[in-house]
């Protein structure tokens, strides 16, 4: 966990998943331990996002349909 935190200070940690609710819980999880996180319950969203902003560490499924 001090390896998230560390790049949690700089820049978010991404979380992309098809099910929302796995979306929400580790986003829930992760900012309770006070780290920046962005989200995206599809790759489309996720993809347009990580356009966007700098990440420091993204968890996503590898088998969204999008």
């Amino acid at each position: 966990m001090q390896f998230l935190q560390e790049v949690g200070e700089r820049d978010p940690l991404f979380v992309v998943d098809d099910e929302p609710s796995i979306v929400e819980s580790l986003t829930k999880i992760f900012r309770r331990e006070g780290l920046s996180v962005l989200s995206a319950t599809d790759g489309t969203t996720g993809l347009e996002l990580l356009r966007k902003h700098r990440i420091g560490v993204l968890l996503t499924d590898l088998m969204m349909p999008h």
